[in-house]
């Protein structure tokens, strides 16, 4: 079971890199073509989201189970679509906090300084991705509290 769960845990591990790249490298080609500077810091945060993606997997998924030989993920998402969700999710969290819907404080450091430079919006979009899924069910909550939606 664990020569054969290494095996497919490193297929997973060597597609979902390989995809992640491959949308990197679309998204910086749409990058070159944007004269927006603000659009583009948004493309940095979507290009860093699919790095962090990558290496949240390979974090979380240190050991392969029994379960873990039929999915990877619990959700089924497969991982080209777990990479354009999680960008996507990344990018509207990214407009949240530039646009100051929401404001997060660390001491006298706010979030919004993140998009000032190309560096500091691809840091962003690597935690968005180290967070993946979390990040969408948090925002999803969120949302609901902003816009005082109740079940």
């Amino acid at each position: 079971l664990t020569a054969y769960g290494q095996k497919l845990k490193t297929k997973y591990v060597y597609n979902l890199g390989k995809t992640a790249l491959f949308f990197d490298i679309i998204t910086y080609i749409l990058y070159s073509t944007i004269p927006n500077p603000t659009f583009k810091l948004y493309l940095i945060v979507l290009m860093g989201t699919f790095i962090g993606s990558w290496i949240s997997f390979c974090i979380r998924k240190l050991e392969i189970k029994f379960d873990d030989l039929v999915h990877f993920e619990k959700d089924l998402m497969p991982y080209f679509i777990r990479l354009i969700f999680i960008g996507i999710v990344s990018v509207i969290f990214a407009m949240i906090i530039n646009n100051e819907i929401i404001t997060i404080l660390f001491s006298d450091f706010s979030l919004k300084g993140f998009f000032l430079t190309k560096e500091k919006s691809l840091l962003f979009g690597i935690l968005c991705g180290l967070v993946d899924i979390k990040l969408a069910t948090n925002l999803y909550k969120k949302s609901e509290k902003i816009l005082n939606i109740e079940e």
